[in-house]
């Protein structure tokens, strides 16, 4: 079908105007989602098939990478660091949790500290 030229004067208008009339396409409708944010199974899957990054429909960039292994000793000094912040903070007490949205094993690593906000 070929596009035309056609007369149209929309509701509320004086002057009717010339418009081209294009065949209309129903490719369908996407499936609507309401799940912007991967859950932390879903991260997991992407983990174990390798993947060191994801970003999500939302825009958000997850690290998939594993946190490195420290000494036990560091291990354990991070594990008090964390918890004193997640407490505070009101954060996941997984600081590995895929959700997690910082690396708080270089941050534990480089001395830094959350700001007022908590960021």
């Amino acid at each position: 079908m070929m596009p035309k030229l056609v007369l149209d004067q929309p509701a509320g208008t004086k002057k009717p105007r010339l418009v081209l009339d294009e065949p209309k396409f129903d490719f369908g409708t996407p499936p609507i989602t309401d799940a912007l944010e991967p859950d932390a199974e879903e991260l997991e899957k992407y983990r174990r098939m390798g993947v060191k990054q994801y970003r999500s429909v939302g825009g958000t960039l997850y690290d998939l990478t594993k946190p490195s292994t420290a000494p036990p000793e560091q291990e354990e000094q991070f594990q008090q660091w964390y918890t004193g912040w997640a407490e505070k903070l009101g954060l996941n007490p997984d600081p590995d949790h895929p959700l997690q949205q910082y690396d708080y094993r270089s941050a534990f690593e480089a001395g830094a500290k959350p700001d007022e906000t908590g960021h």
